[in-house]
């Protein structure tokens, strides 16, 4: 007995390496094709067969073998029509063979079809694992017991026999159970390795984020067979519906949306995953659920993408078969939602990058660890003279005076060994650079140092500070001319003091006395009225009361086109004032060395508030001018409107025309927008690469639309082509936004919404001013 137990036994478990041989991935009994059905049916039918072959004869019709647990694996891999073959195979055999047809031949091949249809529909509709072996193992033991306890009853053999039945039929059933469990798990690891390979591989193929969001839904709905996917990005409480894959139909959306209108969207926010397995039963409730439903999806899956503990994204999976998803899907799938998570994170931190390095007006240059420059911006060409093809692989030291160049070295390599609090402050050098025309030239250097597969790399950002040093210079030579001035100037000493109410002089001295009109003699022993003109004595004459009642008092006087600088110093004696000591200097080239001084350091302001390439003012600028605006409009009830303008397709044209024909065109649209701005009292700026923004105090959200359609049509009346484009010329999308007090309420974030504006004229076809929402 123990010989065909362990025959059956090893049956079972060549059965299931054939199956490993035939099916390089294990079939899916919702999604297998009829064909693969068969086939199904058809080996598990020859396994039954075989341990038919080495059964145990209970009685003259009766045989004890595992043929039923085939026909329940036919179930579990193909369904109903698996197991109908399966069994009916078997049933042949059975009804044919050990002794040929007879009644109890025939009954038991009506048992197996029963079976078989029974297991198959129980498969069909039970999708847990457990859940489903456990109840058809119970079905093919009770009816096993019930036709074999007739059998032996009628044989006259003891029914104690049935528990060797019991025994057998549940060791069986348990480990095919077991084995095929074991199976299943070793099978989803594997494609769960090859799929994060593949993915991975054809991430690293890739230039845009949006060929990621398609290979990875792409690759999600081919691995699990389901009919529709989509992925929504979420940055800073907004949340952009990317990419929908729909019958392998991709639509690149890059739509806005809202919290709610994907339920599991509001889950992923916290970091959970959700299963909605029946629609029909429970579905969600968002716009785009409901949008979803009605193209026929009946079972969904939603789980967070996250990135170091961070959620940027959500990835919807969507079936048109009602319980298609379960909970072990939502693990499968979120073991390979942190490989798509570092490469959207990635692919986003490169495209930012990439954005910074080619707007930036200044240097941006990185070296190896041998100081060999790797990257090369266009604003380091603007510094330095060198084109890119001409400086990558050239040592840095080429930027540097020859004089110096051991000395910038040994500081590079002082700073980058600098940690954390040590570093700071002292990052940033200001030294000399090499321009290829060999003339030498000021720069200020902000340096940094990383470690990238075991690679050091060392990034600096360089600018020009020419112009900056110059106003530099101009101040401390004023500042010295204005020292000069007040240490050679001459001036006046007079006395005075109060008799019977009127001031009296009593002392009269200097260089100057003469230069104005003056001597001792006519001075000393007449009241300030006799001396001080008509025009003066009024405002003086309080002075010098305040002076006499014991206070110091310095103030500037104008007279015969000079300024004085008059300084009155009461003397006290016996604890009241005796005199007052008046000094008088003329001040009028100090006067005129402090407003140089004024009108440089405006100057200097002026540098550092102006964009270098575009003449408009900075973002620093904007930022102080716009919080300016929102100020005085909540303070006085005046409306204020924003204006963000970028340039459609401005990277096109860059790469089309070359950086110095779109620093032209910066500077063309910069100009109309200047232009158009100063000529109604508003204020321009360059907010950042192609995008430029304008500040209107007074002007309300009609005023500011129609003052961006003038900006609009007049850079689309220049024609400057760009033939790569959609549009083949020049043209630019415009965000409005526009606050008008009302109440106590508070100032809106006016960035974000013209720049929500500005995202809706860009998705609407560019060329175009789009209006936000007026607060």
């Amino acid at each position: 007995m123990l010989s065909f137990f362990v025959a059956d036994f090893f049956i079972i478990v060549a059965a299931l390496f054939i199956s490993m041989f035939f099916f390089k991935k294990l079939p899916d009994r919702f999604h297998s094709t009829i064909a693969i059905r068969l086939r199904i049916g058809f080996y598990q039918g020859v396994f039954g067969t075989l341990m038919m072959m080495f059964s145990i004869q209970l009685a003259p019709a009766a045989i004890l073998d595992l043929r039923l647990v085939p026909v329940i694996s036919a179930a579990y891999f193909g369904g109903m029509r698996s197991s109908v073959i399966a069994a009916g195979t078997i049933a042949v055999v059975r009804l044919f063979s050990f002794g040929g047809p007879s009644a109890s031949a025939a009954s038991a091949a009506l048992l197996l079809i029963g079976i078989g249809l029974l297991t198959g529909w129980v498969a069909d509709r039970i999708h847990h694992y457990w859940k489903m072996w456990s109840i058809n193992l119970v079905i093919i033991t009770l009816s096993t017991l019930g036709s074999f306890g007739v059998v032996l009853q009628s044989s006259n053999l003891p029914l104690s026999n049935l528990w060797w039945l019991i025994a057998f039929q549940a060791a069986g059933g348990l480990f095919v159970s077991g084995c095929v469990y074991f199976l299943k798990n070793t099978y989803d690891e594997h494609f769960l390795n090859r799929k994060l390979y593949t993915l991975i591989h054809s991430f690293q193929q890739t230039d845009t984020v949006q060929d990621i969001y398609e290979k990875a839904l792409r690759e999600l709905t081919d691995l699990f067979e389901c009919e529709r996917a989509s992925i929504v990005m979420v940055d800073n409480n907004r949340y952009t519906l990317a990419g929908v894959l729909t019958n392998g139909e991709y639509v690149n959306n890059s739509e806005r949306i809202e919290l709610g209108d994907i339920w599991g969207l509001v889950h992923a926010i916290d970091g959970r995953s959700t299963l909605y397995p029946d629609w029909t039963i429970d579905r969600p409730a968002g716009k785009l659920d409901h949008n979803a439903y009605s193209r026929g999806v009946r079972s969904s899956i939603h789980v967070p993408i996250k990135h170091k503990s961070h959620v940027i994204g959500l990835m919807n999976l969507g079936s048109f078969r009602r319980n298609f998803f379960s909970a072990h899907k939502i693990k499968f799938v979120e073991d390979l939602m942190p490989s798509i998570g570092m490469a959207l994170a990635l692919n986003e931190a490169e495209a930012r990058f990439a954005s910074i390095v080619e707007s930036s007006n200044d240097g941006i240059i990185i070296t190896d660890g041998d100081l060999n420059i790797v990257a090369w911006n266009q604003g380091a060409t603007e510094v330095f003279g060198y084109i890119e093809s001409e400086i990558i692989g050239v040592s840095v030291r080429n930027l540097m005076p020859a004089y110096l160049r051991e000395h910038y070295v040994s500081i590079i390599h002082e700073l980058s060994s600098l940690k954390g609090a040590a570093a700071a402050g002292r990052k940033t050098r200001e030294g000399l650079g090499l321009h290829k025309d060999g003339t030498l030239f000021p720069i200020e250097l902000s340096f940094t140092s990383w470690a990238a597969s075991g690679q050091i790399y060392f990034s600096s950002i360089i600018r020009n500070i020419t112009d900056r040093k110059r106003a530099q210079e101009e101040i401390l030579r004023l500042k010295q001319d204005l020292a000069d001035t007040i240490h050679y100037q001459h001036g006046i000493t007079l006395k005075y003091k109060k008799m019977d109410g009127t001031f009296i002089y009593t002392l009269a001295d200097g260089q100057m006395l003469q230069e104005i009109g003056f001597s001792p003699e006519t001075v000393v022993g007449r009241p300030i009225s006799d001396v001080i003109p008509p025009a003066l004595s009024g405002d003086l004459y309080e002075k010098y009361e305040k002076a006499w009642n014991g206070e110091g008092v310095e103030c500037e006087i104008g007279y015969r086109h000079k300024t004085f600088l008059l300084t009155l110093n009461p003397i006290f004696k016996e604890g009241s004032v005796s005199e007052v000591v008046v000094s008088m200097s003329d001040m009028s080239a100090r006067k005129q060395a402090e407003d140089k001084l004024i009108e440089a350091n405006q100057r200097l302001e002026r540098l550092s508030n102006r964009d270098g390439l575009t003449g408009l003012a900075n973002r620093r600028s904007f930022d102080h001018q716009l919080e300016r605006a929102l100020r005085e409009g909540s303070d006085s009830g005046v409306p204020v409107s924003l204006v963000l303008l970028d340039i459609d397709s401005f990277k096109i044209y860059n790469d089309t025309y070359g950086h110095q024909k779109g620093d032209a065109c910066l500077k063309q649209v910069a100009r109309i927008l200047g232009e158009t701005a100063e000529h109604q009292g508003f204020f321009a700026a360059r907010y950042g690469g192609e995008e430029f923004a304008c500040v209107m105090l007074g002007a309300d959200a009609a005023a500011a639309q129609q003052f961006a359609e003038l900006v609009r049509a007049e850079v689309a009346r220049k024609e400057m082509p760009n033939e790569r484009a959609t549009i083949p010329f020049v043209t630019v999308s415009i965000g409005v936004a526009s606050w008008h007090r009302e109440g106590d309420g508070f100032p809106p974030d006016m960035v974000e919404i013209a720049d929500q504006a500005l995202y809706e004229a860009k998705k609407t076809g560019r060329n175009r001013v789009s209006r936000g929402k007026t607060c």
